[in-house]
């Protein structure tokens, strides 16, 4: 804080005189801390500090206050009072003055530790500059003792910094005696906007805002243009005063009369907006300063780094002024995937992902996350359709931000650079080359879907191995890319279930329940990888081997030695690693080590499979149910032909979704394997620290290295590395936000008790909420309720013993919501801070049809098991239990076999508006 004060006067800003008492000037005092019990006594309390432990806190409280009250005897030293009154003298014209004493200890007010309102700051001490005075030696004492508060004590701990190393320094500062005083915050905190002042003010000195005792006078002020956003202006009912004449802080209360009035003019809060530019500017950082106002005159008190905001790449900024862009790290609410993945893993991930190259640069990743590049993307195509694309990645609190602040037509860009204006050409050429497969695939279904299941498996079989083991990592790369290249064109046919599942949609629109019972049909899809190895998974954990053995040590022994196991639990084991085996929690990063690289910690996932919960037998069970009452509702409508058709689409291609990132997820196992050889030979010749580093490069940094052998490769490394540290400790970083740092966020709504978020897998149930951040953190039992920031397909093995989930981001088309609906789990999504929300362990309700979380209380805490909760709250089974479906003919069924195609000519003879759709 005198660092700060200090560098602040050098450079011109109007501060008020004073000086700084040093670590140095106390080490007499420390020193004689040190030499009593209740030192030995903090030493010994905390080394063992725990914010778990309630006792262990009470015992440091109580130490402390032991060594605060020893420190309040201490008595200057000679050297020490020489020091300090010589510092007065020279400080101060005057002989008498009023003056601030503040703690300044060097860990305050750093960047990411505020240790705001811990130390001790005293007001209002008379002082005689030739002298001294007692007020002051007390000031100067309290402040002293409060680097031993608990709470200080505590929050060293908690920021690991030494708790038991105590340091200060105090600044002796002239008093303001000011008219008005506040905060300014040069960055909003509420949205995290660069370009937003945040001001906190009220009459007298500034105690009364930075101490909590008032509700301040609020604004906001855009710094580029001077525009006052948004005032609030607060009924003030009490003030502190300078006593001029006396020292001291006179409190002044207006109980009766409150002070309603503005307590800045707008001048005076365009000059405070000013000066926290300035200081801005000055540090290149946003910045909380403490100001005060005196016969006009604007003086800067106190000055530090905001450290509650969350910066952003500077890659993605854009200057004070210019034109703003709108980004989507597409990561968390697509993948389900928080955290940043390596820096190798994303940018293959991405190139995956635009290997036909045509919305490269407006989709790419940056230090290990995938951002989209809403302006440039919404130029390039159209607001309606970008805005159609956010809608399967967004939730529904999130699309509504994006349609009530017209985010697209507010932040779409006016002009695209050279090399993205030519690919709308490119885009429709891919376009043509794919509507024959569509083409093919409305004609004749089946054997277009026979086509896709035979190439796809050509393709994925290919991708499992380099045709070279000497190949270098970017020749291997450039091989799988050449590959699934030849895939990209086939996969257009899964727009087919897309059409199919709108169609039935709007068929059934006026059907009560709809939405549930055609999210039933989307379960259990045959030609789902992620279901495939979700039965697979719960096939193996049937083995005798699994549930009796005692330890996944001593299971792993058996199948690394091929010895006392059986023949068939060893082809079912190897045959899942092949098949599934790099299915793992971040499998979309190469650097994710996979399931056969962690064999005890996939057991271990294996024998909490809860067989008892029979998932697969309900999910058939319930998947049929639906299917019938649909079909009812069709054959009351005569659409029975248009229903089965579309049925039949979405059972045999919907899940081939997913299997693109199956493709992927290939790949990137496979280049795993040549990434880890070429890091290893790069470890040993010194290039790398350890063969791991090669995943803190990109794929063009690798190229490089491959070509000049001289290339520094352990520098790039730790370039990288230092460019990710930007945002090192953001827990959540944002999802949509602007290149000037604002955040675009979803309001959280809350209906007759109930979090409202975005419906999307349909049933209502009650069960024990787990609140998860990692899918294997904690083992769920059956029945329990999942609750996540978001989640994956490598959540396979949680899923088949939940009996529901709400995640906090996420749209209906993302992975997470694929997984649901393969389970028939009621899912919601959207729900904003959910895992703070709700606790572990409480009762919940999930209503996954209406989009609603509801926190259950003792008296509604009745178990339920996840069957008698889906029976006894679903409508849609009550319905089919009391009445008997009508017999259906084997072709018209779903789950017979159908021996002819079908054409697009297989309509009802009938004129129906939904017919023509």
């Amino acid at each position: 804080k005198a660092k700060a004060l200090i560098e602040t006067t050098r450079k011109g800003f109007q501060v008020p005189e004073g000086f700084v008492l040093t670590v140095d000037f106390f080490e007499a005092w420390m020193c004689d801390v040190k030499k009593t019990k209740a030192w030995n006594d903090f030493l010994g309390i905390v080394s063992e500090l725990s914010q778990d432990n309630d006792e262990n806190l009470k015992q440091l409280e109580s130490i402390c206050d032991e060594i605060k009250k020893d420190c309040m005897t201490y008595e200057f030293y000679d050297k020490q009072k020489e020091a300090l009154l010589s510092s007065l003298h020279e400080s101060f014209d005057s002989d008498n003055c009023i003056v601030a004493v503040r703690s300044s200890s060097p860990e305050e007010d750093l960047d990411g530790k505020s240790f705001a309102g811990g130390y001790e700051t005293m007001l209002g001490v008379s002082v005689n500059t030739k002298e001294g005075s007692d007020q002051l030696t007390d000031a100067i004492r309290h402040c002293f003792a409060s680097a031993f508060d608990a709470r200080i004590v505590q929050y060293k701990a908690q920021q690991n910094l030494e708790p038991d190393t105590p340091r200060i320094a105090l600044v002796v500062q002239r008093q303001i005696a000011s008219e008005v005083a506040g905060v300014v915050f040069s960055l909003n905190v509420q949205n995290n906007c660069y370009d937003e002042a945040v001001i906190n003010s009220n009459f007298g000195v500034g105690e009364s805002v930075v101490g909590g005792n008032v509700t301040p006078d609020y604004y906001v002020v855009d710094k580029v243009t001077g525009k006052i956003l948004e005032q609030k202006i607060a009924a003030k009912k009490m003030a502190f005063w300078l006593d001029e004449k006396n020292g001291g802080i006179v409190e002044e209360t207006y109980e009766f009369k409150p002070k309603t009035q503005s307590s800045l003019s707008e001048d005076q809060i365009l000059e405070v907006t000013d000066l926290a530019t300035r200081v801005e500017e000055a540090y290149k950082k946003p910045m909380d300063l403490e100001w005060a106002i005196q016969n006009g005159k604007l003086y800067l008190l106190q000055s530090r780094p905001i450290t509650t905001y969350i910066p952003i790449y500077p890659e993605l900024l854009t200057k004070p002024g210019e034109e703003k862009h709108l980004y989507v790290e597409a990561n968390r609410c697509q993948q389900g995937i928080p955290d940043a993945c390596s820096e190798l893993g994303m940018d293959l991930f991405m190139e995956l992902n635009l290997s036909q190259g045509i919305m490269r640069g407006m989709f790419f990743p940056l230090h290990g996350r995938h951002f989209i590049h809403c302006s440039y993307y919404t130029k390039f195509l159209s607001r309606k359709l970008v805005e159609a694309q956010m809608t399967e990645l967004m939730d529904a609190q999130m699309r509504k931000a994006f349609k009530s602040e017209k985010l697209l037509k507010k932040y779409c860009a006016k002009s695209l650079p050279d090399e993205l204006a030519f690919r709308k050409v490119k885009l429709i050429k891919v376009g043509a080359k794919g509507a024959p497969v569509v083409g093919y695939g409305i004609l004749k279904p089946s054997k277009a879907q026979k086509h896709f299941d035979k190439k796809a498996k050509s393709i994925r079989d290919k991708l499992k191995v380099v045709s070279d083991d000497n190949m270098s990592f970017v020749e291997a790369f450039n091989e799988k890319m050449k590959q699934f290249n030849a895939f990209f064109t086939i996969n257009t046919l899964q727009v087919l279930p897309v059409i199919a599942d709108m169609r039935l949609r709007r068929l059934f629109r006026k059907v009560p329940n709809s939405k549930e019972l055609l999210d039933r049909l989307h379960s259990d899809l045959p030609g789902n990888p992620t279901n495939q190895m979700g039965h697979a998974l719960y096939n193996l954990a049937t083995f005798p081997e699994v549930q009796n053995t005692e330890t996944t040590e001593e299971l792993a022994k058996k199948i690394n030695s091929r010895e006392g196991i059986s023949a068939e639990f060893l082809e079912a084991y190897d045959s899942f690693m092949d098949r599934f085996g790099a299915r793992v929690p971040l499998e979309i990063d190469i650097a994710a080590p996979r399931h056969y690289e962690a064999q005890e910690e996939f057991l271990m996932q294996l024998k909490q499979v809860d067989l008892s919960n029979k998932t697969m037998e309900m999910i058939e069970k319930r998947k049929k149910e639906a299917y019938e009452e649909l079909f009812k509702e069709a054959t009351k409508m005569k659409q029975k032909k248009t229903f089965t058709k579309n049925a039949k689409i979405i059972e045999r291609m919907m899940g081939q979704r997913e299997v693109i990132k199956y493709m992927w997820v290939t790949i990137i196992e496979t280049l795993r394997k040549v990434a880890l050889k070429q890091g290893k030979e790069w470890s040993e010749s010194g290039r790398l620290d350890k063969p791991e580093d090669i995943f803190n490069l990109t794929i063009d940094q690798i190229k490089y290295a491959e070509e000049h052998v001289h290339y520094d490769t352990r520098q790039a490394v730790f370039i990288n590395n230092s460019k990710r540290k930007v945002v090192e400790n953001v827990k959540n970083f944002p999802v949509v936000f602007d290149s000037r740092g604002k955040i675009i966020r979803a309001p959280l709504e809350v209906v007759d008790g109930s979090f409202v978020g975005d419906p999307i897998s349909g049933g209502l149930v009650r069960g024990i909420a787990r609140v998860l951040r990692t899918p294997f953190e904690k083992p769920v039992a059956k029945g329990e309720i999942i609750v996540a920031p978001s989640t994956n397909p490598t959540w396979t093995p949680v899923f088949i013993n939940a009996g529901g989930c709400v995640i906090e981001t996420g749209g209906p088309l993302n992975h997470c919501s694929i997984i649901a609906r393969e389970y028939g789990l009621p899912l919601v999504s959207g729900i904003s801070d959910v895992c703070n929300l709700i606790e572990d362990g409480q009762l919940i309700e999930v209503d996954g049809t209406n989009g609603t979380v509801r926190i259950l209380n003792d008296d509604e805490a009745g178990e339920r098991t996840l069957e008698e909760a889906s029976i006894a709250n679903s409508k849609i089974a009550s319905s089919v239990k009391e009445q008997k479906t009508d017999s259906f003919s084997d072709d018209e069924l779903l789950f017979e076999e159908e021996n002819d195609e079908c054409s697009d000519d297989d309509n009802d003879d009938d004129d129906t508006p939904v017919n023509k759709d």
